[in-house]
């Protein structure tokens, strides 16, 4: 599955490269599976592969807002960081 969440405009005091070029505001794409649904989901929407970043326990994309739209026009689930980390910390609770 390949989720989005909401798009957060980030203060222009933190201006950091990203910031200036998606001109503060943007959200974050992941999937709670196999990279390649994300990496076909990235192809699909027309990212860049350049532009996923690889973070240990969080790989995703960021996108904006044009981005977030087609994403899911094309079946992303609309989740809140804090939803997901809530519900992965639970899956791992049931497992053990």
């Amino acid at each position: 599955m390949i989720y989005v969440d909401a798009i957060c405009e980030y203060p222009k005091d933190a201006i950091i490269a990203k910031a200036r070029r998606y001109g503060g505001r943007w959200c974050h794409m992941w999937c709670d599976g196999d990279l390649e649904e994300l990496h076909r989901m990235a192809d699909a929407i027309h990212l860049k592969r350049e532009y996923f970043q690889d973070v240990e326990g969080f790989p995703h994309y960021d996108l904006v807002e044009s981005r977030r739209k087609l994403a899911i026009q094309f079946g992303a689930q609309e989740m809140s960081l804090r939803a997901w980390i809530k519900q992965k910390k639970g899956l791992k609770k049931r497992k053990t």
